[in-house]
């Protein structure tokens, strides 16, 4: 799926991952650059972000590990929470299929109850409502 999104050249594929983006922010932030060019990652700094994965999410699994840490800038806590949780029983396309999705038959005589997903999502929501 890769070459479908971001082309055939592996070696421009690293430059689509947000790790990157957020690097070369702040980067360009340290080196004194403009304002405008380091605030998405002086934004993200201030935001608590809670980040999701399928169980079975192909290899990015590792890629949310590395962001995470990349978000964090190496050290761990902070005043911001940044969160990652792997949803149970879910791969990439049912995870991002879950999302504002209609209730599937596994939800089916359940109202009024939340899903995993939903669970994980409206909890992080109130903490920082």
């Amino acid at each position: 799926m890769i070459p479908m999104i971001f082309g055939d050249d592996e070696t421009i594929w690293p430059r689509a991952s947000p790790v990157h983006a957020i690097r070369r922010a702040r980067r360009r932030r340290e080196e004194g650059g403009e304002a405008g060019s380091g605030g998405s990652s002086a934004a993200l700094e201030l935001v608590p972000l809670l980040l999701l994965n399928a169980e079975r999410d192909f290899h990015l699994n590792e890629d949310t590990e590395e962001l995470l840490k990349e978000l964090r800038g190496g050290r761990e806590g902070g005043d911001v929470e940044r969160a990652r949780a792997v949803v149970p029983g879910t791969d990439h396309l049912s995870l991002v299929e879950g999302l504002g999705a209609k209730r599937g038959k596994e939800m089916e005589g359940r109202e009024g109850e939340r899903s995993v997903l939903e669970d994980l999502v409206f909890s992080f929501i109130h903490r920082h409502a």
